[in-house]
This record gives structure tokens, C-alpha cells and sequence, in this order.
């Protein structure tokens, strides 16, 4: 039987600069670094947050950072935002706890990768209440919003305009945002 790695032992071995390792259901989990085109849509997508919220201080919104959502399961997302009522959640090290959203880029070379839908329905289970999936390539963002415990998922394709009521006035237009990536 293999031992199932805790959120200590993840800090212990992974240096606090290196991307690419999380611990799913206590399995130690290391993917490649981020590709150039991948990160360039992350910081599409985090100055769009940025933005949308630096007026209105709805939350906080990151980029790459650990989420320990139990000693088990602790994932490192492109981005996530904490609304201000769950400030709480935001710790010295991570975010202790299932963050309000969960924005995942994913390109060509991940189709396939277990890892992703495993994440999908960690999110899930812990009670992210959206997650979204930019896939640039499809030129689609999938947003999938917690109802009743199970992801509701809607595709928007280029051309759309994604609004989501976790925050409201929040207007995606898919067709500048990949224009932008591109």
C-alpha cells in the first residue's frame, strides 16, 4: 500500500516557487510547468478579474496559488477568486478551504490527462461554487455552477458573452478575450 501524502508533507517537499505538483486524494501528483501560450490566457483571464473587481472589492482574486482544501487535496489553480465574506479562507501559505471560483486554462496537450476531471470533481465535492474551463483552442469557456452539490455546466463559444451571477456585472466577451490570447 502506497502512504497517502498529507498538506505537510506536500509543503515539506515542494519549494514554494515550482508549479506543476498537488496532492489529489493523498496521490502526489507532478504535471509539466505551464507553456508560454498557456500563461498568457491565464493572464488574459486574471487582469479581465482584476479589473472587473479592483473597483467594486467583491473578493480577491489570485493567480497560481495552493488551495488546501483538506489535509488530502490540496490543488494550485490558474486562478480563483475568495469573495470578501470569505476572506477568512485566505491564509499566510494558501487558501485554506474551497475557494468561490476556480478558473482552469486548458490547452490541446492536457486532453486526456486524468488530472483534469479528477480536479473537476474535487471542486465538486469540496463545493466550489464555479469552476471554469478556458479552453482556447475551442475558443470556449465551459462554466459550471454548484446547484443542489452537482456542477451544472454551459458552454459559451466565441462570440458569447459569459455572465455569471457569482459576480454580477461581470462580462466575458469570448471573442476579445482570445483575440487578446492570441
Amino acid at each position: 500500500m502506497s502512504r497517502l501524502w498529507t498538506y505537510e508533507d506536500y509543503w515539506r517537499y515542494t519549494p514554494p516557487d515550482t508549479f506543476g505538483c498537488e496532492v489529489v486524494d493523498g496521490e502526489l501528483i507532478v504535471t509539466p510547468n505551464p507553456s508560454p501560450d498557456h500563461q498568457l490566457v491565464v493572464g488574459e483571464v486574471l487582469m479581465l478579474l482584476y479589473r472587473f473587481d479592483r473597483d467594486l472589492k467583491l473578493g480577491r482574486c489570485c493567480g497560481r496559488v495552493d488551495v488546501r482544501l483538506d489535509d488530502h487535496n490540496v490543488v494550485s489553480p490558474d486562478l480563483l477568486f475568495v469573495s470578501r465574506d470569505r476572506r477568512h479562507l485566505v491564509g499566510e501559505r494558501c487558501i485554506e478551504g474551497a475557494p468561490d471560483l476556480v478558473v482552469e486554462v486548458f490547452l490541446d496537450w492536457h486532453r486526456g490527462l486524468p488530472q483534469e476531471e479528477a480536479r473537476r470533481q474535487l471542486y465538486e465535492r469540496f463545493g466550489v461554487r464555479e469552476h471554469w474551463l478556458v479552453d482556447p483552442d475551442a475558443c470556449t469557456i465551459t462554466v459550471s455552477s454548484l446547484e443542489d452539490g452537482r456542477y451544472r455546466p454551459t458552454v459559451y463559444r466565441e462570440g458569447d458573452v459569459v455572465r455569471t451571477s457569482l459576480l454580477p456585472g461581470l462580462e466575458v466577451d469570448l471573442t476579445a478575450l482570445f483575440a487578446e490570447a492570441a
